[in-house]
């Protein structure tokens, strides 16, 4: 990113207004020198009445430069033959962290799921069942459409980690046809939910390449005797043109 840079002109200082015109003419006729003194031999004879000139250097400052101290800039700074030492939270992972919940916000859950409607009330040990099929969505899918989209699936997977009804998950993997990003994402969020310490156990009657990476995913993954598998691995093409 460019940096936006001040720079601050010489300044020259006067004591009279006879010396700024005499100035003035020597300036005209000879340019003015960084070591304010000047080469022609007008110079030299009004020098009696021209006051050496103060002049300054081109100071350069950005705008993101902060005050910190030498100090501070040699600690940051590795010694010789040391690898420079980086910090995890510098660069973020994006994966999810698992912690436990406090003794406050158990009680808090516990308190609304008394006045929660019979309808929406889930008992303790449930398992979440979750159906993967066709093509997976990145909006949110309506009432009137079936299958799950990827935003419900992870958020599904999220809440279900922290939900203390929740025992475990249970994924049926059927035939997939989004592509392989999409995989990647849900089997993520499957890794983010094992740390919960919870189990998830994924069903293939179908296995392909992205079912069977998606299964490998979970904690246990069973398959009838019946299944049908085609895992080709992975091939490389080159055509040539003679």
């Amino acid at each position: 990113m460019a940096k936006l840079l001040i720079l601050q002109a010489p300044q020259v200082v006067f004591s009279s207004s006879r010396s700024l015109v005499s100035v003035t003419t020597a300036l005209y006729r000879r340019p003015l020198l960084l070591n304010s003194s000047f080469t022609s031999s007008d110079s030299h004879s009004s020098s009696h009445i021209v006051p050496r000139l103060r002049s300054r250097r081109f100071s350069a400052r950005a705008f993101d430069d902060s005050p910190a101290s030498s100090a501070e800039l040699e600690k940051d700074q590795p010694r010789d033959g040391a690898s420079p030492v980086v910090r995890d939270e510098e660069y973020p992972t994006g994966e999810m962290v698992y912690e436990d919940r406090n003794a406050w916000e158990s009680f808090v859950v516990k308190f609304r799921m008394l006045f929660a409607y019979p309808w929406q009330r889930v008992r303790k040990g449930s398992v979440l069942t979750m159906t993967l099929r066709g093509q997976i969505s990145d909006q949110l899918k309506s009432r009137f459409t079936s299958g799950l989209s990827l935003p419900q699936i992870s958020e599904n997977l999220v809440k279900a980690a922290y939900d203390p009804r929740i025992a475990g998950v249970y994924l049926h993997i059927e035939p997939l046809s989004c592509g392989w990003g999409k995989v990647e994402e849900i089997r993520r969020h499957i890794l983010d939910f094992k740390k919960s310490g919870k189990f998830i156990v994924g069903y293939i009657n179908i296995c392909g390449l992205k079912e069977y990476y998606l299964g490998c995913s979970c904690s246990e993954l069973y398959a009838p005797p019946s299944a049908y598998s085609f895992l080709y691995g992975l091939t490389v093409q080159a055509s040539f043109l003679g």
